[in-house]
C-alpha cells in the first residue's frame, strides 16, 4: 500500500427509535469495515438530550476506542410561522372560516354532514342533503324537504304536507283506515256504500242498508231475522222456520205447506185428511167420508147405468138403445165408474185404461154396435167453461177408443156441461155424481 493512499472505512448503521413530542429514546448500532461494532443509547426529555455513542464495553463486548457520553439542550430558533388558528392547514389569510376547522375545497369552511355543501350555505348542517334544497334531504323525492314533510318516507303532495292519499278521498293514508278504497272523512276514510252508517268492511250487507243489530243487513219483514238468513224475507215469520210463517200452526212453514191455511199433517205436506182415506181434503171430493183414491175419495157405490138415454135426434136419428146382456151391461157400468180425468182437464188417468180397453174389445166383437158418449159436469165454475170441459172429455174418450182401432163413424161424442145433473150439486157427493161421462150402446 502506498504511503499516500487514503483508507476509507465502510460504515453500516441502523437506529431503532421511539419518539413523541416530549420524549425520545434511540439505540444506534454501527458496523465498521465489516468487523468492528459500535452500540449507542440516547434519550431526549423535552429540550434536554443525553446519551452515549459507545456503550459496548459497558455491556461486555469490544467496541471502537472505549466509551463516551454526551449531554445537551435543544434550543429552537423560530422563524416567521404561518398563522392557522383552527389547525385546518389553511392559513388564516386564505381561510374564510378562521375559527372553524374546514376543508380546502370550501376555503377553510366546514361541511359537517359531508353532503358537498358548506355549512354556511347548508340549511340542514348536520343532515346530508341535496343542493336543490340548500343541503336539506328529501328522501321520498316528493319535492318537500324532510324537515317540512310530515311523511318523509312516503311520496306525498304539498296539499297534505308531503303525506300520500292513495285513494284520493282527502284523508291521508296514515290517518285512513281504508287507504286503498275511496271513503268518507267521518269514517276515517272508509266507505259506507249503502249509507246505513256502518262502514263496508264491518257491514255484512254493504250494498243494502240495515241496522247495527244485524251487522248492516236489512230485515224487510221485521221478524228480527235478517233477509240474507230469512227463507221468507217479505213475510214475517219465526226463527225456528228460518223466518217463514206457519199460518195454520201445523208445524210446517207456509213455504213448504201445500195447504197453508188448513191444519194438516207433515206427511201430507201440511194438508188435512179428515176422513183418513189417504186423499187430502183439497183433492178429496168427499172429505168427510172415507173412499178409495180411484173414486176421488168418495165411498164406492153401485151406480146402475141408465138403461135408457135420451139421444138427441140431431145426433143419432132413427136409432134405438141396444139390448145388452148382463155381461155387456157390467162392462158399460165398469167403464162408467172407473173413467177418471185429471182435475179440471180432459186427460184420462192411466187407472182408467184397463176398463176402457175392455169396452174396446166389446166394440170389436159387436161391429153392429155404435157408441154414444155424453159428458157432464157439476155446477162449480162458469157454465161456458163447464160445457167446453164436458165436450173435451167426451172427445178424449172418443179419441182413446178410435186410437185402439175402432172406426170413428161408430162413435158419437156429446157434451152437456152442467145442464143435466143427476144429483144435488149442493153436496160434495152430489157434485161427484154429476161429474160423469155416460156411455150408451145403440143399434
Amino acid at each position: 500500500m502506498g504511503k499516500h493512499q487514503v483508507i476509507r472505512p465502510t460504515l453500516l448503521s441502523i437506529t431503532p427509535r421511539y419518539e413523541s413530542k416530549n420524549f425520545e429514546v434511540s439505540m444506534p448500532f454501527s458496523l465498521y469495515n465489516g468487523n468492528s461494532k459500535r452500540l449507542g443509547l440516547a434519550f431526549r426529555v423535552g429540550s434536554v438530550f443525553f446519551g452515549s455513542d459507545k456503550i459496548g464495553p459497558l455491556l461486555g463486548f469490544s467496541d471502537l476506542y472505549g466509551t463516551d457520553f454526551y449531554l445537551g439542550i435543544k434550543i429552537s430558533i423560530h422563524k416567521n410561522r404561518i398563522k392557522d388558528w383552527d389547525k385546518d392547514s389553511i392559513s388564516d389569510k386564505k381561510d374564510k372560516c378562521k375559527n372553524l376547522f374546514g376543508l380546502t375545497a370550501f376555503d377553510g369552511c366546514p361541511d359537517s354532514d359531508g353532503d358537498g355543501i358548506p355549512d354556511s350555505e347548508d340549511q340542514c348542517v348536520f343532515i346530508s342533503g341535496i343542493a336543490e334544497f340548500n343541503g336539506c334531504p328529501d328522501k321520498d323525492r316528493d319535492g318537500i324537504i324532510d324537515i317540512a314533510d310530515e311523511c318523509p318516507d312516503f311520496y306525498g303532495t304539498i296539499e297534505f304536507k308531503g303525506c300520500p292519499d292513495s285513494d284520493s278521498d282527502k284523508v291521508i293514508d296514515k290517518l285512513d283506515d281504508c287507504p286503498t278504497v275511496f271513503g268518507l272523512k267521518q269514517y276515517k276514510g272508509c266507505p259506507d256504500t249503502d249509507g246505513d252508517s256502518i262502514i263496508d268492511k264491518l257491514d255484512e250487507c254493504p250494498a243494502f242498508a240495515g241496522p247495527i243489530i244485524f251487522n248492516g243487513c236489512p230485515d224487510a219483514d221485521g221478524d228480527f231475522i235478517p233477509d240474507q238468513k230469512d227463507d221468507c224475507p217479505i213475510q214475517k215469520g219465526m226463527i225456528i222456520y228460518n223466518g217463514c210463517p206457519d199460518t195454520d200452526g201445523d208445524g210446517l212453514p207456509d213455504n213448504k205447506d201445500n195447504c197453508p191455511n188448513d191444519v194438516g199433517l207433515v206427511s201430507n205436506v201440511g194438508c188435512p185428511d179428515k176422513d183418513g182415506d189417504g186423499l187430502t181434503d183439497n183433492k178429496d171430493d168427499c172429505p168427510d167420508e172415507s173412499g178409495p183414491i180411484s173414486n176421488r175419495g168418495c165411498p164406492a157405490k153401485i151406480i146402475e147405468y141408465p138403461k135408457k138415454s135420451v139421444i138427441p135426434e140431431e145426433v143419432i136419428p132413427e136409432v134405438k138403445v141396444a139390448e145388452l146382456t148382463k155381461e155387456e151391461a157390467e162392462i158399460i157400468n165398469k167403464v162408467f165408474k172407473n173413467l177418471n180425468f185429471e182435475p179440471g182437464k180432459a186427460i184420462i188417468k192411466s187407472s182408467s185404461f184397463e176398463s176402457m180397453d175392455v169396452l174396446v174389445d166389446l166394440l170389436k166383437k159387436k161391429p153392429n154396435f155404435k157408441l154414444v158418449i155424453e159428458g157432464h159436469t157439476d155446477n162449480v165454475g162458469k157454465p161456458a167453461a163447464n160445457l167446453t170441459l164436458s165436450k173435451n172429455r167426451a172427445a178424449a174418450a172418443e179419441k182413446y177408443i178410435t186410437d185402439k182401432g175402432i172406426d170413428g163413424s161408430r162413435i158419437f161424442p156429446k157434451g152437456y156441461g152442467q145442464t143435466k145433473p143427476v144429483a144435488d150439486n149442493k153436496t160434495s157427493e152430489g157434485r161427484a155424481l154429476n161429474r160423469r161421462v155416460e156411455f150408451t150402446l145403440v143399434e
